[in-house]
């Protein structure tokens, strides 16, 4: 695949990811009435600075990439690394809709390349076991999560 391709498709899942934080806002403010202003703004916000991170990876990566008097090594790494950020962001958006599917209000899910750990933020006055089990088993099938890397975080 050319780099122009990969370039392009970065950016559409980054564009993609953006679009479903703005109509997961919206869909949330038409909930059912009730005041869920502070876990709304956590939820908010987290997913803007989620995204403005996101952009800025993105930028400074396509820099590296861009940058012609660097090593093909390290352009390779940065393409690389560019690669493993789109695939992150796939799989929480993919991981926050299949555990929104399980019944939960929102969720917001966090994991890193550079270690293993997968940080779920759900929006809940507290969890029962049967809600951990259900979305564990999510983040086991999708991702290979092991129960020792996962953190679950209910917000109220």
């Amino acid at each position: 695949m050319s780099k122009k391709k990969k370039i392009v498709i970065s950016v559409l899942m980054v564009l993609l990811l953006a679009a479903t934080a703005y109509l997961n806002i919206l869909i949330s403010g038409m909930g059912n009435g009730e005041d869920t202003t502070v876990s709304t703004n956590f939820f908010t916000e987290y997913r803007t600075e989620r995204v403005s991170t996101r952009e800025q990876e993105m930028l400074y990566l396509d820099g590296i990439i861009a940058n012609t008097s660097l090593s093909a090594e390290t352009v390779d790494a940065a393409a690389a690394q560019k690669l493993e950020l789109v695939d992150l962001m796939e799989k929480e958006l993919t991981l926050e809709g299949l555990i929104k599917a399980k019944g939960f209000e929102d969720v917001a899910i966090t994991m890193s390349s550079a270690n293993d750990n997968v940080n779920v933020i759900v929006k809940c006055a507290e969890l029962t076991q049967e809600d951990v089990a259900n979305i564990y088993s999510v983040l086991a099938e999708e991702v290979n999560a092991t129960f020792n890397n996962v953190k679950i975080i209910p917000v109220e």
